[in-house]
């Protein structure tokens, strides 16, 4: 009896290991495609993040006065992404809710404001996906 006890505590945990090594990497999908914010009374457009992840690229798209758009490369590490500009002048970072939300992640990122001195994008504002390419 105490041997099948121990087994099963000795199973649960071998288990329990897989679940949180898998766990890392499983539920956090990004899709490809364009994720789109509300519009709000800080923006004139609806600010767009759209990642290509054949590429490994991303395009963000807030200021439609700007001609700068910020585009560049990404990396996605768990439920993270970080998109990093040509330049490498700038950073922004997403948290990955689920397969069609992220959540835009102010520490760790360049600051998102427009030409117009507004800050269309912050902490914690979430993009749901709109287009799927």
């Amino acid at each position: 009896m105490k041997k099948q006890t121990i087994l099963r505590c000795f199973l649960g945990f071998v288990v329990s290991i897989c679940l949180v090594i898998s766990g890392c990497t499983l539920g956090y999908t990004l899709s490809q495609g364009t994720y789109a914010a509300k519009k709000t009374e800080n923006t004139l457009t609806q600010p767009t993040v759209t990642f290509d992840l054949t590429e490994q690229t991303f395009t963000f798209f807030y200021d439609p006065l700007s001609s700068d758009i910020p585009s560049g490369t990404i990396e996605v590490h768990g439920n993270r992404v970080t998109a990093k500009t040509e330049d490498g002048d700038r950073t922004y970072r997403f948290e990955i809710i689920d397969s069609e939300t992220i959540r835009f992640v102010q520490n760790g990122s360049s600051p998102v404001v427009t030409v117009e001195g507004k800050y269309p994008v912050s902490d914690g504002m979430e993009f749901h996906l709109e287009t799927n390419f």
